[in-house]
């Protein structure tokens, strides 16, 4: 997504898509971003455009 222009890379996004092999929720988005899964929600949303359920 970064690639492609979808997304600016930041400081939330740039460790999920380093570790998005060992991801399965979005809890450990949060956990690989270092804040919290409602402030990830809320930083997603406002930086992207979007943001991901509570869970998968």
């Amino acid at each position: 997504m970064i690639q492609k222009g979808m997304i600016a890379p930041n400081p939330v996004t740039e460790p999920i898509f380093a570790h998005l092999d060992d991801i399965t929720s979005v809890a450990d988005m949060a956990e690989v971003s270092g804040i919290s899964t409602r402030q990830l929600q809320r930083t997603l949303k406002r930086t992207t455009g979007f943001a991901p359920p509570m869970t998968f």
